[in-house]
């Protein structure tokens, strides 16, 4: 699923004219469109990786938009447990403190699989 942008510059950084970042962002809309339309049982894991002001978020905010996607900010100091109570939270679903790290994953699968909408984790 990997597509790569052909109006960035050879070293790979966005173009100084700010076409770059509007590419990718078509890029990452037909990727996400094709994890969508994917078949039964077939992987649906779209990542979008470069350095700084390549349009990464814009990107991601643009498919969350256009797709009634989920969204959830990724931090540094994520624990599984943490991790999942964010997307809990981002999936509107609610846990107890005493949610196990399985409880959580299998309710977010669950949530995930029944809405059919794509999570995005910038």
């Amino acid at each position: 699923m990997a597509e790569k942008n052909r109006n960035a510059s050879p070293s790979g950084a966005a173009s100084p004219t700010g076409i770059a970042p509007l590419a990718n962002i078509a890029v990452a809309e037909r990727a996400v469109s094709r994890a969508l339309g994917r078949g039964m049982h077939q992987p649906g894991l779209v990542v979008m990786h470069g350095p700084s002001g390549y349009g990464k978020s814009m990107s991601a905010a643009w498919v969350t938009a256009r797709n009634r996607a989920y969204y959830v900010q990724a931090n540094d100091f994520w624990t599984k447990k943490v991790m999942l109570k964010d997307l809990c939270r981002s999936l509107g679903l609610m846990f107890k403190p005493s949610d196990t790290i399985d409880d959580m994953a299998k309710a977010v699968c669950a949530q995930l699989e029944q809405s059919a909408r794509p999570l995005i984790i910038d």
